[in-house]
């Protein structure tokens, strides 16, 4: 499958990412240029995420608000899900879940540079590791909860930008599926 991202005057860079948590598509970039335009053609990755149309719109600000809080947001479920990996080592999905979050994180950054928004700074600690592998997985069913009902909320307000709301869905469908059933299985 090709898909064509369309920026103007190179507004948008991005990378291919996957927030699958078990393997990561690389995907083929051609670039060409003509009439004031940049024509990027990627093939896409294996859920398409990162593969969205960039059209380097101005945001308002309720948009532009969605991709700080969705980024701190996975990352401190990145932090959160490591910081269980260090106290009990690579049980469960916490790994892989880990992994996937940091993609997803990549995901907004790419679609903040696209936009020009600029990305909170700082730390993003997440919880600590409660005392048993149990509360982990139920932590990590909570942590997964919260992030549906977070990209639940946040569609509506960039329903008018492509690019976003594809990701977002992506992001949402990818908690959903793949995320919360791994730690409502280990719980």
């Amino acid at each position: 499958m090709l898909l064509v991202t369309a920026t103007l005057a190179g507004a948008c860079t991005s990378s291919p990412t996957s927030s699958n948590s078990t393997s990561t598509s690389q995907a083929a970039t051609q670039t060409t240029t003509g009439q004031g335009a940049t024509s990027t053609i990627r093939q896409g990755t294996a859920n398409g995420t990162a593969s969205t149309l960039h059209s380097g719109v101005t945001l308002s600000s309720a948009a532009a608000k969605t991709l700080t809080d969705a980024y701190s947001a996975e990352l401190v479920a990145m932090h959160t899900y490591t910081n269980v990996v260090a106290v009990f080592g690579a049980s469960g999905p916490f790994a892989n879940v880990a992994q996937a979050e940091q993609e997803h994180a990549q995901t907004i950054q790419q679609l903040a540079a696209a936009h020009g928004v600029a990305l909170p700074t700082g730390n993003f600690p997440g919880a600590n590791a409660p005392a048993t592998l149990s509360a982990a997985c139920q932590l990590g069913v909570t942590t997964e909860q919260n992030i549906i009902a977070f990209y639940k909320g946040i569609l509506p307000i960039v329903s008018g930008y492509n690019d976003l709301t594809k990701a977002f869905d992506n992001l949402l469908s990818a908690s959903e599926t793949s995320h919360l059933p791994a730690f409502q299985h280990c719980a």
